[in-house]
């Protein structure tokens, strides 16, 4: 893994948009991204800090939790 050092959060900030942006197909593909990024972290934080004493629940922890070839075949149900 490749460490990078920014000489700031904005910069940091910018950089992480850049490469979501990059690897989006278009504005609602790449807020719809930035949205699963930043759910995913808290819940990293969460965990780190709670371990085994929280339980996730809801629709968007079953998207994450799923392999994305059946996560969009939910979607595509719904």
């Amino acid at each position: 893994m490749t460490v990078r050092k920014y000489s700031s959060p904005q910069a940091f900030k910018e950089a992480l948009e850049q490469r979501l942006r990059a690897a989006s197909k278009n504005g609602v593909d790449f807020a719809r991204r930035r949205q699963l990024l930043v759910f995913d972290r808290f819940l990293a934080r969460i965990v780190a800090i709670l371990r085994d004493t929280v339980l996730l629940k809801g629709g968007l922890v079953l998207e994450l939790r799923l392999p994305k070839p059946l996560s969009g075949l939910i979607k595509r149900v719904q």
